[in-house]
């Protein structure tokens, strides 16, 4: 007999009411990647992407799938998205007052006590999620308590109370993301539009393709944290300076399969640091076959965030990819700077100290 549904709502990035959308390149990894272990565990998962709606029908759309739900589950970076995803909760909480909801992510992370302190979650999710949203999960069903699983944020006496911390796990104990579930076609319809460069979050065409051509794009995540220690960045509060990544072999092979099943253009890694293991980079760099299949050479391109030199210099004159880039390419010599530029980045002086980042719209 087939388990119960599962909502999960990955909220919209930004918001479309008063500029243009967010890059259809986008994609609801956190709410794929969650869902492994629940899917295999028979569990039905239903993904609403808001970014693929208007807000009003997004939330409609999530409101609609909690009937007769599990639980719902959502997360949330910084900005609109903790925004849309207290809108989204507050109309599910309203709807099915005694529906469970989880909540993860970055922001709810690190200040759990905001999240918590609405009423909206039966717990936050500290940190990786894989394997405690499955804990999660089962308990809820299984109707036994929370407050003995590992890696979790609860309301208890009106503050926050956490369940012991769990250890970070490689990706020997992380199941491949279930691609099959992301219906791929409107996320390309949106890359594809004439106007897509505008799109929020866009990253510039390849120089290939041409200035300001629409392309199709894939976002990525190849390794969880970080080992760096930055005080602007709030990945050593969240993973503990922890580091774990796909071997090379294995992320090439799912690359090459997602090439296959999608046809993508670009591929623009979501990792905090993708270059911290110099071994695994070369690895990946060195592997002419599996590069050029995934990657496909001609008029092809991948986008690193985070990534090394040893990458860059073998890839950029091999296969034509470009904008190998990042703010932690030499974690050894440079780092110094590295912190520089990363805070130039974000403060938006980067194209006139001659850094990269964006073409002008």
């Amino acid at each position: 007999m087939s388990k119960k549904k599962l909502v999960l709502y990955q909220p919209q990035q930004v918001d479309a009411s008063i500029g243009p959308p967010c890059s259809g390149d986008m994609l609801p990894l956190e709410m794929l990647t969650i869902s492994a272990f629940p899917l295999a565990e028979g569990y039905d998962i239903v993904i609403v992407d808001g970014s693929l709606y208007s807000q009003e029908e997004a939330h409609r759309r999530v409101v609609e799938a909690c009937e007769g739900a599990l639980l719902y589950a959502t997360t949330g970076i910084l900005g609109f998205m903790v925004t849309d995803g207290f809108a989204c909760s507050t109309k599910v909480k309203a709807r099915f007052p005694k529906l469970p909801s989880i909540i993860g992510g970055w922001f709810a992370s690190v200040r759990p006590d905001l999240q918590l302190a609405t009423g909206l979650y039966d717990a936050v999710v500290l940190g990786q999620g894989e394997l405690a949203f499955l804990d999660v999960v089962q308990a809820i069903e299984a109707g036994t308590s929370l407050e003995g699983i590992e890696g979790l944020a609860l309301w208890r006496d009106n503050a926050v109370f956490k369940t012991p911390k769990r250890s970070v796990v490689g990706w020997d104990n992380v199941l491949n993301v279930p691609w099959h579930l992301l219906d791929i076609e409107p996320y390309r319809e949106m890359q594809l539009r004439a106007d897509s460069h505008r799109q929020i979050l866009r990253m510039p065409t390849p120089l290939a393709m041409g200035s300001r051509k629409p392309y199709f794009g894939i976002t990525y995540f190849s390794s969880y944290g970080c080992p760096e220690p930055c005080t602007f960045c709030c990945s050593p509060f969240v993973t503990d300076r922890r580091w774990k990544a796909i071997p090379a072999d294995r992320m090439l092979d799912e690359l090459s399969e997602l090439k296959e099943r999608w046809n993508f253009d670009v591929v623009r890694f979501h990792d905090a640091n993708f270059g911290v293991m110099e071994k695994r980079s070369r690895d990946f760099a060195n592997d002419d076959e599996a590069v050029k299949h995934a990657f496909a050479v001609q008029k092809r391109c991948i986008e690193l965030v985070g990534a090394d030199v040893h990458v860059r210099a073998r890839l950029e004159p091999r296969t034509g990819v470009q904008r190998v880039c990042g703010v932690e390419d030499d974690p050894c010599e440079g780092f110094a700077h590295a912190r520089i530029e990363a805070m130039m980045i974000a403060s938006g002086r980067a194209r006139r100290a001659g850094k990269l980042v964006r073409e002008d719209r």
